[in-house]
């Protein structure tokens, strides 16, 4: 198998993750370290197998964004989950990408938090369903379904709880992959 067909499986797993990551994030508000770990592991192996010269540098990279966005989970700007999933993406692209990534992820984020506070302003004006089970207000119980799903932040929208971040690292991601994928059809090489 060649490098970069396993690559691109470590890169389609990881994805996989973090849409589990994402929808975890969504019913629960928390990240699984196991879908951090999977996603840390694959960008650990892609980068081994496209650059293995510059996993010290990507390693270090990694470090130094740990320690500023740990500076904003200390403050409680951003969750600690939030920190180590943006971490573990950062080492599925080259140390060249770091920027771009950031950015796809606080742009993905920012538009969420305008639609988050555009719901919030419509969900208070929407009277509160009859019927809702005491299941849907306790945030650890696995949601039934995607409507169930839907009630459940729908509440915590109208309670102002934080938004799930992890969708928006996945959001970032999936545009930085797109973003590549479409140079790499006009390009005779890519990083992907």
């Amino acid at each position: 198998m060649s490098a970069a067909l396993f690559s691109a499986i470590l890169l389609v797993v990881s994805v996989v993750a973090l849409v589990a990551a994402a929808l975890a994030d969504l019913s629960h508000r928390i990240i699984p370290n196991r879908l951090v770990l999977v996603v840390a592991a694959c960008g650990v192996g892609r980068r081994l197998l496209l650059a293995p010269g510059l996993i010290w540098f990507d390693l270090l990279a990694t470090a130094l964004i740990v320690v500023a966005l740990g500076f904003l989970a200390h403050h409680e700007w951003i969750g600690g989950g939030d920190v180590k999933l943006i971490a573990a993406v950062a080492l599925l692209f080259p140390l060249s990408d770091a920027g771009a990534l950031l950015l796809g992820i606080a742009v993905a984020g920012g538009l969420m938090g305008v639609a988050y506070l555009v719901m919030r302003a419509i969900v208070a004006k929407i009277p509160e369903p009859r019927f809702c089970p005491a299941a849907i207000r306790d945030t650890r119980d696995k949601p039934r379904d995607f409507g169930h799903l839907l009630r459940g932040e729908r509440m915590r929208i109208a309670a102002g709880e934080p938004m799930p971040y992890a969708l928006a690292v996945l959001g970032g991601v999936i545009y930085r992959i797109v973003s590549e994928a479409i140079q790499c059809l006009s390009a005779t090489s890519c990083s992907l």
